[in-house]
């Protein structure tokens, strides 16, 4: 697991007075001196699970870090986390040390293992970064960070598109058909990149061939190539697969065609022997390489990585260059994924007759905000329990002619309790709503569609904006997008104070 080391200044400074992180919040000194003191904090009071490593991975990570050069992220963390814990006090009305501050990560401490919940297609339902106890009552905290108020909040939930038609029984049958198209999208651009042998191609490198350019990459089944000393440029047909009278690609040769092993010239030496160009004696044949996993970055370099940094990223560009709109128009794929977000189809028996779109868009608001977390903890009559959404603001920068002294600039934090949210969502879904998603930006810049998901309370009709939602890829093929989701302006504005 990845470990958050904005998790570790929260709880260790959590230990803190209210006029300690005050007075850190407006005087330089008293910030650099809480430093070192919220990591011997976090390190001598947070608690994990027995067996667990979380405490320690966050301390190996903040060390490394430290070797690494990285302490403006480190402060910019106890900068932000000064304001989330300042913030979480006034909104749960304590002032002072909690008298235990727990830690969630892969096993959860006896005294919260009531609170973790597996439902809705989440392994970790309850999402709390940090549990505090004051008394008899446990305050979950999910953490969020942002460097200014200005910015754009961090999305509350990022998860995969397939996990919500696993959710449902009645949307399984949906798989097959975004993984049809999902696969033959990706399988078609990898086709037509090993059809172009000229500079407009992924695989071509300028300096290869004594300058005159070629593609670095033999697209062809790896059982009838051996290595060889010279460099091809060329037309490389997968051998026993053909598009088909539509141009398109059949879910079979698709398969073959995300799973074929591929030849790829690298280079034995980082610089060219003269000039900017690369000799043919300094280009070697990596065989038997998974062509899919030429898009991510991190596995090229397990390859070699002295390839020509104009390489690097042109395979990855060039997907996302497909995926992205054009003309306003989205990608092949992303109308796929959209149909079904709008598919106003009746779910079959089981679904409360709620539409495919409609279970969508329930999930999402379930998932996101977390709207049934209260109602599941008594199933297992678990302690006094809140939530609360806390995003931290702050960010340091080093002062000019220091070695290691941080100027901070903290900002306000955004606190959302649980309970207005769901009093919020019961004023807008009283008796009935109606709830859609609907695509307001498909991005020219980025492999992402946007959405707005929107409720319009019964016998209204205005809708009011919950939540936004970005729809995107990351960087495996193999996986579906992802939904990215936050709270909308509106939404949070219509639940202050309740």
């Amino acid at each position: 697991m990845a470990f958050e080391t904005s998790e570790a200044f929260y709880a260790g400074l959590s230990t803190f007075g209210t006029k300690t992180l005050e007075r850190a919040k407006i005087n330089q000194e008293a910030f650099n001196e809480l430093y070192e003191d919220a990591i011997d904090a976090f390190n001598a009071s947070a608690l994990d699970g027995t067996g667990d490593a979380t405490k320690k991975g966050m301390i190996d990570t903040i060390n490394k870090k430290t070797k690494e050069g990285s302490l403006a992220s480190l402060y910019s963390d106890l900068a932000s986390q000064i304001s989330a814990v300042l913030a979480t006090r006034s909104a749960i009305g304590q002032d002072g040390s909690p008298s235990a501050i727990y830690l969630t990560g892969n096993v959860w401490n006896n005294a919260v293992k009531p609170f973790k919940i597996e439902a809705f297609g989440m392994k970790d339902y309850n999402s709390s970064d940090v549990i505090v106890q004051y008394s008899d009552t446990y305050y979950g905290i999910s953490l969020k960070k942002k460097p200014y108020e200005s910015s754009s909040s961090p999305p509350l939930i990022n998860s995969s598109f397939g996990t919500f038609l696993e959710e449902q029984d009645s949307l399984r049958l949906l798989l097959r058909k975004v993984d049809d198209a999902r696969l033959k999208f990706f399988a078609k651009i990898i086709w037509d990149a090993c059809q172009d042998n000229t500079p407009n191609s992924p695989f071509w490198v300028e300096s290869l061939n004594e300058g005159k350019g070629g593609t670095i990459l033999e697209c062809r089944t790896q059982q009838t190539v051996k290595a060889t000393k010279n460099v091809k440029t060329e037309k490389f047909t997968i051998q026993g697969i053909r598009l088909q009278p539509d141009g398109k690609l059949s879910r079979r040769d698709a398969e073959k065609i995300l799973n074929v092993k591929v030849n790829v010239w690298k280079p034995t030496s980082s610089k060219p022997s003269s000039g900017k160009v690369y000799k043919e004696d300094q280009w070697k044949m990596e065989t038997g390489v998974p062509l899919i996993n030429i898009k991510d970055t991190k596995n090229l370099a397990t390859i070699s990585t002295k390839f020509p940094g104009e390489f690097r990223m042109r395979f990855r560009e060039y997907v996302n260059r497909k995926l992205s709109a054009r003309g306003g128009e989205i990608s092949e794929l992303w109308q796929e994924f959209d149909k079904i977000l709008n598919d106003s189809t009746p779910a079959e028996s089981g679904s409360g007759g709620r539409s495919i779109k409609r279970i969508l868009a329930d999930s999402l608001l379930t998932r996101t905000l977390k709207l049934h977390m209260y109602s599941e903890l008594k199933k297992f009559d678990a302690p006094n329990f809140e939530f609360f959404l806390v995003e931290g603001v702050g960010k340091a920068s080093k002062v000019r002619g220091t070695d290691n002294t941080y100027k901070a600039n903290i900002g306000t934090s955004v606190v959302k309790p649980l309970k207005s949210i769901i009093a919020t969502m019961a004023d807008l879904c009283s008796s009935d709503c109606a709830v859609e998603i609907e695509r307001v930006d498909a991005s020219e810049a980025a492999a992402k569609v946007e959405y707005v998901l929107s409720i319009t309370p019964s016998g209204s009709r205005k809708k009011v904006k919950v939540l936004h939602i970005d729809l995107r890829y990351g960087g495996d093929f193999k996986s579906y997008p992802r939904f990215h989701a936050t709270m909308t302006p509106e939404f949070m504005q219509l639940s202050k104070g309740k």
